[in-house]
């Protein structure tokens, strides 16, 4: 077990040469070509992710998105509840007449 460690090496110098040779055989599958133009990172992760120009107007966009969300839901709430409110009473007398 000794002499296979010992032969095999250091465990990052393995790892680090399995992921450089991922890389390149990665670069050989794709493309030349760019299709968003840039020149591909070798730390740069993976998946690609589109480009935000203006994320503090993204996070404007996806809050108020959310609260809409939130607001639609306390409407239907707000609607419903009546229903609800009779329902649960009806509910609540038969169960006591069960009884």
């Amino acid at each position: 077990e000794e002499e296979v460690l010992t032969a095999l090496g250091d465990p990052r110098l393995i790892a680090r040469t399995i992921v450089t040779t991922e890389g390149n055989s990665e670069k050989e599958t794709e493309q030349s070509s760019d299709p968003y133009g840039e020149e591909a990172d070798e730390e740069a992760p993976s998946v690609r992710m589109l480009p935000i120009k203006h994320p503090r107007i993204a996070a404007v966009v996806g809050i108020g998105i959310v609260f809409l969300i939130l607001l639609l839901l306390f409407k239907a709430l707000v609607v419903f509840a009546p229903f609800l409110f009779v329902l649960a009473i009806v509910y609540m007398v038969f169960h006591f007449l069960q009884k």
